[in-house]
């Protein structure tokens, strides 16, 4: 019995958690999008790095106004290449982020001295640009359905239908009935979920 009451309050506390159609889970759906937004994203990062820093791929494009001016260039470029690097080693996707918005950043600034005349520049600045958008949209989606998912656990249902209740099957409540399980108001200390006392008749009458 004791065994059967665990599985139905984890059941329901389960229930309590999912806020989308077909018993989804909206904050772990949208932590594996993030995942794999953050993942393609840090992908993109490092094959930049690689044919700007490493290939050089843009330098032969690269015209300056003066010996200063170039120097001031380079300057920039290499704390770019720091700051993307430092994005990355945090190993988040708010860091993938930022190095992607640096790396922009920097292609920005070489198509400034003529980068732009490289066939490649409007493809890496697309990639860039996709990257960054699609991980920022995961990023704010995800932060707002941790907040939803808080939502969903304290607003499962309508307060005439008890806070919890509303939200559960009639076959979940039959099992929760039938092992003296109720469901407890949120608004109060504990999981949610109390067993039910037997009333003052009830005991008058054994």
């Amino acid at each position: 019995m004791r065994g059967e009451v665990n599985a139905t309050v984890a059941a329901t506390q389960a229930i309590a958690l999912q806020g989308t159609s077909g018993g989804t889970q909206p904050y772990v759906t949208a932590q594996v999008a993030l995942q794999r937004a953050s993942e393609a994203a840090r992908l993109t990062t490092r094959n930049f790095v690689h044919a700007f820093y490493d290939e050089h791929e843009f330098d032969k494009y690269l015209r300056f106004a003066s010996a200063e001016d170039e120097q001031d260039y380079r300057k920039r470029e290499e704390e770019r290449k720091q700051a993307i690097q430092k994005a990355l080693d945090e190993h988040t996707p708010e860091g993938t982020l930022r190095a992607l918005q640096i790396a922009r950043e920097q292609m920005r600034d070489a198509g400034k001295h003529g980068a732009t005349a490289s066939p490649e520049f409007e493809p890496t600045m697309k990639s860039l640009d996709d990257a960054e958008a699609k991980l920022k949209k995961q990023v704010d989606v995800a932060k707002g359905t941790d907040k939803q998912t808080s939502q969903v656990v304290s607003e499962a249902s309508p307060k005439d239908a008890g806070p919890l209740e509303g939200a559960l099957s009639p076959e979940v409540m039959a099992r929760l009935r039938a092992t003296k399980i109720a469901v407890a108001d949120q608004s109060k200390e504990g999981h949610g979920i109390t067993a039910a006392t037997p009333s003052s008749d009830t005991v008058g009458r054994g």
